[in-house]
């Protein structure tokens, strides 16, 4: 039986940016229970908010400091998405 294959696997190896595979292990050794909590809660009050990409969700919080959705929202617009990114945590980039 077939499989739904991820983006991952539709993007190929050479896509330039990093895979989802590639930002486990360095979210992993850098998240915090307190990152972890402001990650749901903003997920949450995002869910409908078409613009808000998950990985600027993860940006926010990390490298920016966010912990409410008030927080993510003055990060989200003082950035905003930037189209297809290279971030990593601990990146502190585009």
């Amino acid at each position: 039986m077939p499989t739904a294959a991820s983006a991952d696997d539709l993007l190929g190896h050479d896509h330039p940016g990093p895979r989802g595979r590639d930002l486990i292990m360095p979210m992993r050794h850098a998240l915090t229970l307190e990152m972890r909590l402001a990650i749901l809660a903003i997920k949450e009050a995002a869910i409908l908010d078409e613009r808000v990409r998950r990985i600027d969700i993860y940006q926010a919080v990390f490298d920016g400091g966010a912990r409410s959705p008030a927080d993510f929202e003055a990060w989200f617009t003082a950035h905003g998405p930037s189209g297809l990114t290279g971030w990593r945590p601990g990146s502190r980039g585009p």
